[in-house]
């Protein structure tokens, strides 16, 4: 079942490469009669395949002759071919190369590149590779030879790829002696309740007694139940005739392939063809062939039945409309019960050499699946495969260590989880030819993991000191409970992993109407880092200093972010390092663009004399921020990104970010003891500050005056050559470098990050009702008219005197044109009102955007008999107002 055309062509060629070895081997002294007789044995022994043999009587002549090149050959051939302690060929092939004379080497050369390649030692197989094609003759059979060895050096350069990316989260394990034996075993089935493994072997005991032209035993079929602590000792699957027929197994080969989705069919290998055994009464009856149109090839030996029963993946070797060997093709269920004509799985599937073993998930959406082509490392190699919308097959995806090895991987099945796998392998470390394992796909999860966090005030980033509840969301027990610390913010929590929780707490120094409380989910955690959470409360007040609100933001990342943060910053060592003097300095201010807008969340780093960036942070809703503990002895500078401040004052509308941008601020001083008191808080001047681009190149400069105050802008452009800023983030509490971390984390990452945010509405006075008309548009048009110009200054002087409004503006169509392109007329419509109120200085953060297109008339645009009404469709062509203010939900606008 596991040998094909191909194999078995490039098994003749090497054992002729024996013969010609043995001719050009000479004997070069008189043998004894009796060590003459044990070579010729020991010959005969490796002809018909008995490597065993072979192996213990050149193990005898070696031990008369140690240094004889030729024994050392031989019996490293013997161990090469043997399915048992294959690796111990490379001691015998190197002596002998040692002892070999100079044009007997070549052989040599190509059996140890070739059992260094099992073992995995990829660089010197690829020297003994190159080494042997020196030896290879420029006739067609060379030619053949050495395009093999040039794709085994292929085979080579994959294999070091995937050993460099090793994925340690999977582990793998043999089945162990109740399974596997010295002979093959492989084709492993297990039922969905997990306690019943189906297997072929090729063992002792074969029914029949008969062995096959390879020199081993028939394939029978075996099977081993689970009994809650171990897997029983194997045996025939039809030896007590209580679940399976007697006649599963016959006298020659009988193989297992695979059950429905149901278990109601078991499929299995017989006479070159696929055979199928039904449940009845609690019993497998006697196999029959499937029809001729699954059975069409000159050899089926796997096939795979999709959940739905409705399709099936086979292997076979039919010629017409193949590419090589075995190929995997596809059969459909006909409305009449029968199977369609086999269609292949195209190039993207199949390759020259052979594919086998295939294997859907249940979706039908994977397919795994073997090949001895593709990119393999040797042998065959487990793929998978997923399905485009089309209905073909994607790109082969090689599963990788340690699924795959330099050796022969097949027969790979996973539970309908993907939590567990079992395949065969011929890896080193097994029992004998080829092997039953168990792969884990899903880490062995740890059983708490922790929680580093802070809580802290968005408005200055100060710490708040909470009291935090967690219980479990699917059995509503408490599973902890924790306080952050007053002076830091931090807190740290103990949990289980793969658990969803419910986080509540109240915090100091805020309302507490209600507790404020989250969702967050820790996934699976294969080995132990601590995971990290931020909470940042915020009171919202309306303008005439009302509490209105009170939010509680938090930012969830559930992965190793100090994995992540010291990758992203090159950071090698991560620790808050002494100063080197014994006092230190804090350096704090504050930046904003206006007096009434704040320059929030924007990126400020300190640079060192030598242009490193130490610290980095992003500013608080109030623009301020803070660097503490730093070198009294260094001259620092501070550095403000652009596109940070763009961000702050143009919003994410970045139609707007070409209009210049002005920042200003202030820098403060304090000076701290050795023993923690803080001097006198001074104003700093001369202090430099920069504004830099995203590629980290100044943009401008500036100095502050002699009252600490700086103006910053980018109108008047730095000139000079920008020195290049590298990154030093090592002088840091980790939680700073975290917090920079999540706070600049791309929104589209792919790393399980979370933000939730919490509101709690507090009852305030009613604002009084603010109403504007809707602006409408002449047809086809997004032109702002003359006579609406009127209610959009009304609109921009309201914002500009409620700065903690905020609008939406909906742009709208009438019927006629294809709703595509009305769509996009509703929405130049609401970026010609957007653009207006940019225009009047409102903030872009403080305007939403939204289009309709058709489909939210005003009223009818035709009578019921379908009649154009033109003055209703003008009442369409529209945009309306809603605003928003920090005490009332959204106001109601009249028409």
């Amino acid at each position: 079942m596991l040998k094909n055309k191909s194999l078995k062509m490039i098994r003749k060629r090497v054992f002729k490469l024996l013969i010609l070895t043995l001719v050009i081997y000479p004997t070069a002294h008189t043998f004894a009669q009796k060590e003459s007789k044990l070579l010729k044995n020991a010959r005969k022994a490796m002809y018909s395949g008995d490597y065993v043999t072979a192996k213990e009587i050149y193990g005898t002549l070696l031990e008369k002759q140690p240094d004889n090149n030729e024994y050392l050959f031989e019996a490293g051939l013997a161990y090469y071919y043997s399915p048992l302690e294959k690796e111990k060929a490379i001691e015998y092939f190197e002596k002998s190369l040692q002892h070999s004379r100079k044009d007997t080497l070549g052989e040599a050369y190509y059996y140890l590149g070739r059992v260094l390649h099992y073992t995995g030692d990829f660089e010197r197989a690829i020297v003994n590779y190159n080494l042997f094609k020196q030896f290879v003759r420029g006739n067609s059979e060379g030619l053949v030879l050495k395009k093999d060895v040039d794709r085994y050096i292929e085979m080579c350069n994959n294999g070091k790829r995937f050993y460099s990316n090793k994925d340690d989260s999977i582990i793998i394990e043999n089945m162990g002696e109740q399974i596997n034996t010295i002979y093959p075993e492989y084709a492993a089935l297990i039922n969905k309740n997990k306690d019943v493994l189906i297997f072929t072997s090729r063992r002792n005991g074969t029914t029949g007694a008969k062995v096959h032209h390879d020199n081993k035993l028939y394939e029978d079929i075996y099977v081993s139940v689970f009994d809650g602590t171990g897997w029983s000792l194997a045996s025939k699957i039809d030896s007590t005739n209580d679940f399976f027929s007697g006649k599963i197994n016959s006298k020659l080969h009988d193989a297992a392939i695979c059950y429905s989705h149901d278990e109601s069919k078991f499929y299995l290998y017989r006479k070159n063809m696929i055979w199928v055994s039904e449940l009845k009464n609690g019993m497998y009856q006697d196999p029959v062939p499937l029809e001729k149109t699954i059975n069409s090839g000159d050899h089926q030996p796997s096939v795979f039945i999709s959940a739905d029963e409705k399709t099936m993946i086979v292997t076979s070797t039919q010629e017409t409309g193949g590419f090589g060997g075995r190929d995997l093709w596809k059969s459909v269920l006909q409305e009449d019960g029968s199977w369609s004509k086999l269609e292949n799985l195209g190039p993207e599937i199949n390759t020259a050499f052979d594919e086998d073993a295939p294997f859907l998930t249940r979706d039908g959406k994977t397919l795994f699946f073997s090949s001895s082509g593709h990119n393999t490392m040797g042998g065959y190699d487990i793929f998978k495969s997923t399905i485009r919308k089309d209905g073909t097959w994607g790109r082969p995806e090689n599963l990788g260590v340690p699924i795959n090895t330099p050796a022969d991987d097949i027969f790979y099945i996973q539970d309908e989880a993907s939590e567990s796998a079992f395949f065969s392998s011929s890896r080193t470390g097994g029992y004998g030819d080829m092997d039953i394992y168990s792969a884990a796909l899903r880490c062995r999860n740890i059983p708490n993991t922790e929680i580093r966090g802070v809580i802290l005030a968005a408005e200055d980033y100060s710490p708040v000191k909470a009291h935090f509840t967690v219980y479990n969301t699917k059995t509503g027990e408490q599973v902890g409970t924790f306080e952050s610390d007053a002076k830091s913010g931090k807190y740290l929590a103990v949990l289980p992993p793969e658990n969803t929780y419910r986080l509540e707490f109240t915090a100091d120094g805020f309302e507490a109407d209600r507790s404020h409380f989250q969702e967050f989910t820790i996934p699976r955690q294969c080995e132990y880092f601590q995971l990290y959470q931020e909470v940042f409360m915020t009171k919202l007040k309306n303008d005439k200093q009302q509490l209105i609100a009170q939010e509680a933001k938090f930012n969830n990342a559930m992965f190793d972010i100090k994995k992540e943060a010291t990758e992203l910053y090159g950071i090698t060592e991560m620790g808050k390092t002494k100063s080197s003097s014994a006092n230190t300095q804090t350096l704090a201010g504050k930046i904003m663009h206006t007096d009434e807008i704040m320059a929030s969340e924007v990126t400020i780093m300190l640079i060192n004399g030598t242009n490193e960036i130490v610290r980095s942070q992003t500013t608080a809703l109030n623009g301020s921020y803070k660097f503490t503990d730093l070198d009294t002895n260094q001259t620092y500078r501070l550095a403000v990104v652009e596109e940070d401040l763009k961000k702050s004052f143009y919003g994410k509308n970045t139609t707007q970010w070409n209009n210049d941008i002005v920042a200003n601020g202030q820098v403060v001083k304090n000076l701290i003891d050795a023993e923690g008191f803080a001097g006198k808080e001074r104003r700093v001047a001369d202090q430099e500050i920069l504004m830099v681009g995203k590629n980290m190149k100044i943009v401008s400069t500036a100095r502050t005056d002699a009252n600490g105050q700086f103006k910053l802008d980018n109108v008047n452009r730095f000139t000079g050559e920008s020195p290049t800023f590298t990154y030093k983030l090592d002088e840091v509490e980790e939680e700073v470098v975290f917090a920079l971390f999540v706070r600049n984390l791309d929104e589209n990452s792919d790393l399980p990050y979370t933000q939730v945010i919490d509101r709690i509405d507090f009852d305030v006075p009613p604002a009084e009702k603010v109403a504007f008309s809707n602006i409408y548009f002449d047809f086809d048009r997004y032109f702002i008219r003359d006579k609406d110009k009127d209610i959009m200054k009304k609109v921009a002087n309201y914002m500009k005197e409620n700065t903690e409004s905020k609008i939406v503006i909906m742009g709208h169509a009438d019927w006629i044109g294809s709703d595509e392109y009305n769509m996009n007329l509703s929405k130049k419509r609401a970026l010609s009102a957007q653009a207006y109120l940019a225009d009047n200085t409102i903030s872009q953060n403080r305007i939403k955007l939204e289009w309709y297109g058709e489909s939210r008339p005003a009223v009818p645009n035709a009578d019921p008999n379908g009649k154009d009404l033109p003055e209703n469709r003008q009442l369409n062509r529209r945009c309306e107002f809603k605003i928003q203010v920090s005490e009332t939900a959204y106001i109601s606008i009249s028409y």
